[in-house]
């Protein structure tokens, strides 16, 4: 465990808010505060190494968020994923390899910084193609905007289209001392939710009735995929999948929660519908953090098909959310 080289860090200010992004350790956003002053995001302590996956922040996950599996077994991959005939097998560590990696600023200013990565002779062998990311931050008083830019350089006669099933995986904390998930509750429109497997698979299918809220205590939200599959999938159809979560305080008789104290309103808006079809939530109540990652699709999406975009040479796509 390393502690973070602050001479590297890029500190964003709009006003009072304020914000700081590691650009050596996969351009995670490790805090930020709007004018209230509270720190909406987790991390550990002390800090993993350079090269390890962050464990807080804000960190990316590409080219592929979750796990996949290749024959049962986790972390690999066959391409092209649906002609057996032309089959290889690559290694892929859980949510990729983009938040291992350091990223370079192309832009910055006092609110915003752009940061980029490229493939490289190491990303190459677990990842056979060509591929530029820009990733960018910008912070106002009251919201901050997240946005990646994925460019497909190159196609590969033996692997075919570049599969992308990006996500993002933010940690976000509740306020010291107050780690009671009960005094606390997360209200949603989605319609549809997965189960997550033992295994990190997407499970067994259940509908919701919108609006609804729920306890962030309820286990129900501590490993649940919500959002709702392809149309052209007629065993799962697709539900009315929401564009934002919020998080306040509950006004419950007894709640040790203050207003001067509390996340008064945390909201998660998908900037990208289209393309960030799901949300998955994950908590530690113990650690005092809880994750709302949006992501393209599903656990495994490079063998399914489903959410996975399938890019030609110099196609692009755009993802993006915002917090408030």
């Amino acid at each position: 465990m390393a502690p973070a080289n602050e001479s590297n860090l890029i500190q964003l200010h709009a006003g009072a808010a304020q914000a700081t992004i590691d650009p050596s350790r996969g351009a995670t956003m490790t805090r930020v505060r709007f004018t209230d002053g509270f720190e909406r995001l987790w991390m550990p302590t002390p800090l993993p190494d350079p090269g390890q996956w962050p464990g807080g922040g804000l960190p990316v996950c590409f080219p592929f968020a979750g796990r996949v599996w290749h024959e049962g077994t986790v972390g690999r991959y066959k391409l092209p994923p649906f002609d057996t005939a032309r089959m290889a097998v690559y290694d892929m560590p859980i949510h990729g390899f983009a938040a291992l990696m350091p990223w370079k600023v192309v832009e910055r200013e006092q609110d915003r910084v752009t940061l980029e990565l490229k493939d490289t002779a190491e990303t190459r062998l677990k990842y056979p193609f060509s591929f530029r990311l820009l990733l960018s931050y910008a912070l106002t008083a009251t919201r901050l905007r997240v946005e990646i830019h994925v460019e497909a350089m190159s196609q590969d006669d033996k692997t075919g289209l570049m599969p992308v099933a990006a996500g993002f995986h933010p940690y976000f904390r509740l306020p010291e001392p107050y780690k009671d998930f009960s005094d606390y509750e997360l209200t949603g429109h989605d319609t549809e939710a997965f189960a997550v497997t033992p295994e990190g698979r997407a499970g067994a299918r259940s509908s919701l009735v919108a609006p609804w809220t729920k306890p962030l205590s309820d286990t129900f939200l501590h490993n649940r995929i919500l959002g709702g599959r392809s149309p052209t999938n007629s065993e799962y159809p697709t539900g009315k999948m929401s564009t934002t979560l919020s998080v306040r305080p509950r006004q419950t008789p007894g709640s040790s929660i203050t207003p001067q104290s509390s996340l008064t309103n945390l909201t998660i808006m998908n900037d990208t519908p289209k393309t960030l079809r799901y949300k998955i939530l994950w908590a530690k109540p113990d650690l005092g953090f809880f994750c709302v990652e949006p992501w393209m699709a599903l656990p495994d999406a490079v063998h399914h098909g489903d959410g996975c975009a399938f890019m030609k040479p110099t196609q692009s796509l755009i993802l993006g959310f915002s917090i408030f």
